[in-house]
């Protein structure tokens, strides 16, 4: 309390955290995930978006962010909340909402800034 009393709390707190690098893209409407050296960030399902779908940002240099593509199957242009990496199997997979349709979209990473699609299909729920 006797920080927002004096006013303190209005200054914010680190609680020793330091910036290091900024991305600056459309991505992490719903969420982010990440594996090695790739950061994966969910965008909103907007056709104004110049890189739509998930987007993948080599995260190397952290420093220096750099988009590198777009996953675009229709699971992962608007997956939602459904955006998770399997570390074990190195696999990223999403699924779309609205139901009944569900596009489930799941991936491999070759080298994590390359990532190839094993299967996109849409069930009925």
């Amino acid at each position: 309390m006797t920080d927002r009393r004096s006013g303190r709390a209005a200054e914010g707190y680190s609680c020793n955290l330091e910036q290091v690098g900024r991305y600056g893209g459309e991505g992490a409407a719903w969420q982010m995930a990440s594996y090695g050296d790739c950061a994966y960030f969910s965008t909103r399902l907007n056709p104004a978006l110049k890189h739509r779908g998930v987007q993948i940002v080599d995260v190397r240099d952290p420093a220096r962010p750099a988009f590198q593509t777009s996953l675009t199957t229709p699971a992962m242009l608007d997956p939602w909340e459904s955006l998770a990496v399997n570390s074990a199997r190195g696999l990223l997979g999403a699924s779309a909402a609205p139901a009944p349709l569900r596009p489930i979209a799941t991936w491999s990473k070759v080298t994590g800034r390359a990532p190839k699609r094993l299967e996109s299909v849409t069930r009925t729920a």
